[in-house]
């Protein structure tokens, strides 16, 4: 099927402590996946793709710094291939993010 990879998974790893500070790490995989409705070409998806969190919990207050695209890894999020016809075939590849952080307080009440 077109754009449906052939699995998808995620490992984490998350705790959290009586005393307010918690962490998750996760890694995310696309596995491989058709370009055209035809199946003649595939993309190869992406491996190991990383995010952290670290946090702390205090009354009603939330503070946490989340890290995206940990190990700064280039790949593509998406990749499609033009299908119309006399269309020459070409692909097209849709960047990941590269590393990011987000600092976030928020208030519960």
């Amino acid at each position: 099927m077109v754009y449906s990879p052939k699995y998808m998974y995620s490992l984490y790893a998350g705790y959290k402590a009586k005393g307010g500070f918690k962490a998750r790490i996760q890694t995310d995989t696309w596995g491989p996946y058709f370009l055209d409705p035809a199946n003649t070409e595939k993309y190869n998806g992406y491996t190991f793709v990383t995010k952290a969190m670290i946090g702390y919990d205090y009354k009603n207050l939330d503070f946490t710094i989340n890290a995206d695209n940990l190990f700064n890894k280039k790949y593509a999020i998406e990749v499609k291939k033009r299908s119309t016809y006399n269309d020459d075939g070409a692909k097209t590849y849709s960047p990941a993010p590269t590393f990011s952080m987000l600092a976030t307080v928020s208030y519960k009440f």
